[in-house]
């Protein structure tokens, strides 16, 4: 125990991994990473080495690339946390990482094997005679981002089970058939086909859909617009 080495873990690291909801992005190096110096050349690498396919990838994604915290963990490995879902996303490919950092440093991913919700389709009830086969080809065939396909544990019974699909490009979500009819329908605040949050009224009812990929803090524009959103409602003509 004297010999083991020192695990230096900031107070801000860990109020950040308590309130995550993206699990780390652990990745193991070879050798190993001695001090924060060391990690932090090797992460300001990573970036550089991948940003110029990041930003091909994710053409809308205007801010700088860097983690929001990391640590070396007691095996000399980085462990890596990140709110954004695209930077998260692109980290969870193995592919999209390169094989050596400074000349010297085997770096070897092990990203999460499932992606977030926000990149996430449940396919309720499918029946149990079509085939987990007959549906990965069906979907490889329809969409390019297909990261992961399968069957949901503890939904499956006799008769149907539920289907679990991840996929890395928010294209496949917003411009299939089931979001084209509110892009086209409703306005966004980014002023393109980007529907961070909005509302609309249904007959008497008023409907406010938030984003769950965004900030909703009190200090955050989503809050700030929820609480006017909600505010303006003319319950005469919309109580419910």
């Amino acid at each position: 125990m004297e010999h083991q080495p020192k695990l230096f873990i900031s107070n801000n690291a860990l109020h950040y991994a308590i309130e995550q909801h993206l699990p780390p992005i652990n990745i193991k190096c070879e050798p190993k990473v001695i001090n924060q110096k060391h990690g932090t050349i090797l992460i300001k690498e990573l970036f550089s080495a991948i940003e110029k396919e990041f930003r091909k990838l994710n053409a809308k994604y205007v801010k700088p690339l860097g983690f929001d915290y990391w640590f070396i963990d007691r095996d000399g490995n980085l462990q890596c946390y990140t709110r954004e879902i695209e930077l998260f996303v692109f980290l969870c490919d193995p592919q999209n990482y390169p094989i050596k950092l400074s000349n010297s440093t085997t770096i070897n991913p092990n990203p999460p094997k499932r992606l977030p919700p926000q990149r996430m389709i449940i396919l309720k009830y499918v029946p149990r005679d079509i085939h987990i086969k007959d549906i990965k080809n069906e979907t490889f065939s329809k969409y390019k981002s297909v990261f992961n396909i399968e069957e949901m544990r503890g939904t499956i019974d006799g008769k149907n089970r539920h289907v679990r699909l991840d996929l890395t490009d928010h294209e496949d979500y917003m411009h299939d058939e089931c979001a084209v009819p509110i892009v086209h329908r409703f306005h966004s605040p980014s002023n393109d086909n980007d529907l961070f949050w909005y509302s609309f009224d249904v007959g008497s009812v008023h409907v406010a859909c938030y984003s769950m990929k965004h900030d909703f803090l009190p200090s955050s524009s989503q809050y700030a617009w929820i609480k006017h959103d909600l505010s303006s409602v003319d319950r005469n003509r919309t109580p419910w």
